[in-house]
């Protein structure tokens, strides 16, 4: 595997031949996958990852409605936290 842009990365059509050690590099940091122009194409990363970018993509998400939220702000209703 070819390093670049502090990425590991491989072309395409060696992938299927070297999937297992994609995997494993994939483990410790995600690897670049490249199509036939040396274009990145997809990134290959591992599970734990993943699921750290999908937790950001939601908070993303929540910031970004609590924000359309806040500009309704003059239609909120003052509430005492104890009349809950």
């Amino acid at each position: 595997m070819a390093k670049t842009q502090a990425l590991p990365v491989i072309h395409i059509s060696d992938l299927t031949e070297n999937l297992e050690a994609v995997m494993e590099a994939a483990s410790r940091q995600p690897v670049a996958v490249l199509n036939h122009d040396h274009r990145p194409v997809l990134c290959v990363v591992s599970p734990a990852l993943m699921a750290q970018i999908a937790e950001l993509h939601d908070r993303y998400e929540l910031e970004a409605l609590a924000r359309s939220r806040l500009e309704s702000v003059s239609r909120a209703v003052n509430i005492d936290v104890n009349d809950l």
